[in-house]
């Protein structure tokens, strides 16, 4: 993609346990376009998180650390970044939703001063400055009486409005690029739709780009340009929006849409995936995903597929596609 804000390429993550070094991500390669919203789907395990938190220059120290690959944010690689270098990009071009907004937010502090700390340091205004901001902030997110929630502790505040607080505060320095993980999880679906809807009209007000990481088909289906399915570290299927649910090639992207609850079930009954997604230490031979597949072959144990684009814009690493692997 030449317009991409965002490249990354080969990204191997790795971390360092008792048992030995563990890898979290393996060989992640894609790019994030102008104004495209990325969504990175797979279940709790799959390395969304830790990816998300390997752009931002945050995995966990000394433990976690990048083994391999790019990361390129308009030309400039971030791998080789000091901490004091990322602090210039880090919450000012590219700024994060974290999962759970009542352990991000600080409680012995008011949102507004929050918010402001972040102008300060990265626009130079004054505390005045900021705090009047920061009420604009919130307004622009939807908060009723902004000029009053400025002084709120995070625990005076609905979950809703804290997660509009944490966009706020995203927001605040006008980002090139916001990742959104998990944002909506812990809300009830009618909050959940607002926050979305809100997401899509700040990303064209702004001219922003998001990757938004979830386990959520149904939100992938609302906000989606493209989506990139991940289990066990890798990527397992990518393809644009348009029909993605009805392209699906991945026997896992497929059991994942088949957990789906939908009015259309003739027996009322889900198809759950057999097995649970395995640990860093104890990955399976071939195809991370060949011990819970219905339909693995005796390739799929041995050797890990090759990602292939099997029409354009639609790629999978599955060995049904792979003829010679299936003959």
């Amino acid at each position: 993609m030449n317009d991409a804000l965002l490249n990354v390429k080969d990204l191997t993550i790795t971390f360092q346990t008792e048992r030995g070094e563990l890898t979290a991500v393996d060989h992640l390669s894609f790019d994030l376009g102008r104004k495209e919203t990325l969504c990175i789907v797979g279940e709790s395990g799959s390395g969304k998180s830790v990816t998300a938190l390997s752009i931002m220059g945050l995995l966990p120290q000394p433990a976690g650390r990048v083994t391999n690959g790019s990361i390129r944010f308009q030309g400039q690689e971030l791998t080789g970044l000091t901490n004091k270098q990322m602090q210039g990009i880090r919450g000012n071009r590219i700024s994060m939703i974290f999962q759970e907004p009542m352990t991000s937010l600080n409680p012995v502090y008011t949102v507004g001063y929050q918010i402001s700390e972040v102008l300060k340091k990265h626009k130079g205004m004054n505390t005045k400055e900021a705090m009047r901001y920061a009420a604009e902030l919130l307004e622009r997110v939807g908060i009723p009486e902004p000029g009053k929630r400025v002084h709120s502790f995070p625990h005076e505040l609905s979950g809703g409005l804290r997660q509009r607080v944490m966009i706020a505060m995203a927001l605040s320095c006008d980002p090139d690029i916001l990742i959104a993980d998990e944002p909506t999880t812990a809300l009830d679906v009618t909050i959940q739709a607002q926050i979305l809807r809100l997401m899509e009209t700040l990303k064209q007000d702004l001219d922003m780009s998001i990757i938004f990481i979830t386990h959520d088909l149904g939100v992938v289906s609302q906000i989606s340009d493209r989506t990139i399915v991940m289990y066990g570290g890798m990527k397992m299927e990518e393809r644009y929006a348009d029909g993605f649910f009805d392209h699906v090639q991945h026997p896992y992207t497929v059991d994942l849409l088949g957990c789906i609850p939908t009015s259309s079930l003739s027996d009322g009954k889900l198809m759950p995936i057999p097995g649970m997604i395995p640990s860093l230490a104890n990955m399976p031979g071939g195809c991370r995903f060949s011990n819970r597949c219905r339909r693995a072959m005796s390739a799929c144990h041995e050797t890990i597929p090759e990602l292939r684009e099997i029409e354009p814009g639609h790629w999978i690493a599955c060995h049904l596609e792979d003829k010679e692997a299936v003959l």
